[in-house]
């Protein structure tokens, strides 16, 4: 038996709106988690994303965000590439990325931010949720004592050994 049917695009939004409810909530919830996070771009990859009902609800959800739609190899691709790119950076982590249980590779977070303090200035280094690795250029005010906090708890404490010219070198 053959079915031959022609479904409206109303009628087809009205059928998927459960789903585009579990969407938005899933949805909101990433972004009530992650809300120290700026999101610039939202990609979308994958059949369902091509979906205008979908693409709308995702729009309003992130209304300062710039939605990017091409075609999932590109942006697996073009993630893939990132990420090698940003691991690249670190020579000491070649060979010791890993897949997870479910095939993805498990992205380290900072659990909290990491502050420089030399003096009574603060400078922070490193924000909450950080994916590691990560590295970063920060100025510092003068000061003899260099302490790295996280949490307000002294991690580390550094004494200025001595300098030459534009480097300062410090002991732990």
């Amino acid at each position: 038996m053959d079915l031959i049917s022609n479904l409206s695009r109303p009628r087809f939004e009205t059928l998927i709106q459960s789903d585009l409810s579990k969407i938005k909530e899933s949805l909101q919830n990433m972004v009530t988690k992650h809300s120290a996070i700026t999101m610039n771009r939202v990609v979308l990859s994958g059949g369902t994303c091509k979906v205008p009902k979908v693409q709308s609800t995702i729009s309003q959800l992130f209304p300062e965000s710039t939605i990017v739609s091409q075609a999932p190899d590109e942006i697996i691709s073009l993630g893939a590439a990132t990420h090698a790119g940003m691991l690249s950076r670190f020579p000491s982590l070649s060979g010791k990325t890993e897949l997870e249980t479910n095939s993805t590779v498990g992205i380290p977070l900072t659990p909290s931010s990491i502050e420089v303090r030399v003096g009574d200035s603060v400078t922070q280094a490193v924000p909450k949720n950080t994916p590691l690795p990560y590295k970063t250029d920060i100025e510092l005010p003068e000061g003899n004592v260099i302490v790295i906090e996280s949490d307000g708890k002294c991690i580390a404490k550094a004494e200025v050994a001595g300098s030459d010219e534009s480097k300062v070198f410090v002991a732990f």
